[in-house]
């Protein structure tokens, strides 16, 4: 099911979200679809789209996600540290364990710098992660993990 929701649908506060994400399923892996620079406004907006989509589907019994960025990884530093936040508001709430894996392609801007802080919140909240540079590896290691492992809470990160 390919939910018509991204953050463009959420935005909040004066500034404009610079950045965008957007949600589909394939069974109990989330794939975001994701296009950056990013900033603040559009955390604040993947905050607001993740519970409205919970609020209006519920949970949907995603077990794992995948990220795909495209054009830039980069993030001022208020909007890392509010990702960073939100990563880890979602083990507290209950998402533990779940697989989390990042398609970065080398031409993302970005990429070699970024990816460093994101292994690390992911490894501070307790979630498997991994970036890979292509969607079908990406998909062949979540779903190895989601095969030896019963599930887990609604990951959506």
């Amino acid at each position: 099911m390919t939910l018509p929701e991204s953050t463009n649908s959420y935005a909040q506060g004066q500034f404009r979200p610079h950045g965008w994400r957007g949600l589909e399923r394939d069974g109990d892996i989330a794939i975001f679809r994701s296009e950056g620079p990013y900033n603040l406004e559009m955390v604040q907006a993947l905050k607001a789209a993740r519970q409205a989509n919970e609020d209006k589907y519920g949970p949907g019994g995603r077990r794992a996600t995948i990220t795909v960025v495209r054009n830039s990884l980069m993030m001022s530093p208020e909007a890392l540290a509010a990702f960073e936040e939100y990563v880890l508001s979602l083990t507290v709430s209950g998402v533990r364990g779940a697989p989390v894996a990042w398609v970065v392609p080398q031409d993302v801007e970005g990429r070699d710098f970024m990816l460093p802080y994101f292994e690390r919140m992911y490894v501070r909240a307790n979630r498997p992660w991994r970036a890979f540079e292509d969607v079908d590896t990406a998909m062949e290691w979540i779903r190895s993990l989601l095969d030896a492992k019963p599930a887990a809470a609604d990951p959506a990160a």
